[in-house]
C-alpha cells in the first residue's frame, strides 16, 4: 500500500516529494469522447495533475437513481487521466462551486421541504452521505492507499488517494472529498 504524507513544502508519495502542477478539466463540461485528447494536451503542456469538480446533479438526477455511464463515467475519466500520466484531484462536494447551477447540487433537493441547502441538517446530510457512498463505490478500488495496491509504481493509473490534506496544515480540506490519482 502506498503511503501519502505531507509537510510544509510538499506532498510525499512513499517518502518521495511530489509537487502538484495542475489545471482544471471538468469532465461534465467536456464531451466524453474528447476526454483523452484534453488530458493528453494537459500532460503535454507540462501539467502533472488535473482537478475536476464532481457535480452531484450529474450522478444522481433523481433521488436514489445513480448514473455513472457515458458523460457521467467518472471512473473512465480518472483512468484516462492516469494513462496520460496525470494525478487527479476530485472535488466531490456536495457543493462544488458557484460556476454550476445550485453549486452542483441536484434540483430535486429543492422539492424536499425538510432539506435546507448548504446547512448541516439531518435530511441533507443523509442524502449527501448516500451520494458520496455511491461515488466512492465507483472509485474505491482505484484508491492509491487501498489494500492490495502495493508500492510498485506511483504513476499506476489504477490508484487514487481520497481525502487530501492541505500541506503544512494538519486538517482536511473542508467540505470536500478531494482525491489524488497518480
Amino acid at each position: 500500500m502506498a503511503t501519502v504524507t505531507y509537510d510544509a513544502q510538499s506532498f510525499m508519495l512513499d517518502s518521495r516529494r511530489i509537487w502538484i502542477v495542475g489545471g482544471q478539466i471538468d469532465y461534465a463540461r467536456v464531451p466524453a469522447d474528447e476526454w483523452a485528447d484534453r488530458l493528453h494536451a494537459a500532460r503535454a503542456a507540462g501539467l502533472n495533475t488535473v482537478a475536476a469538480s464532481v457535480p452531484w446533479f450529474l450522478h444522481e438526477p433523481r433521488p436514489g437513481q445513480y448514473d455513472f455511464e457515458g458523460q457521467a463515467d467518472i471512473r473512465r475519466f480518472v483512468q484516462l487521466a492516469g494513462r496520460a500520466g496525470l494525478w487527479v484531484i476530485l472535488r466531490a462536494g456536495p457543493y462544488v462551486g458557484d460556476g454550476w447551477d445550485l453549486g452542483g447540487l441536484p434540483q430535486w433537493l429543492l422539492q424536499k421541504p425538510d432539506i435546507a441547502l448548504r446547512s448541516p441538517n439531518a435530511p441533507l446530510l443523509e442524502a449527501t452521505s448516500k451520494y458520496i457512498t455511491a461515488l466512492t463505490e465507483q472509485l474505491r478500488d482505484l484508491q492509491m492507499t487501498s489494500v492490495g495496491r502495493g508500492r510498485a509504481d506511483p504513476r499506476d493509473p489504477e490508484r487514487i488517494r481520497l481525502e487530501l490534506r492541505r500541506p503544512g496544515r494538519g486538517r482536511r480540506v473542508p467540505r470536500r472529498a478531494d482525491a489524488l490519482l497518480p
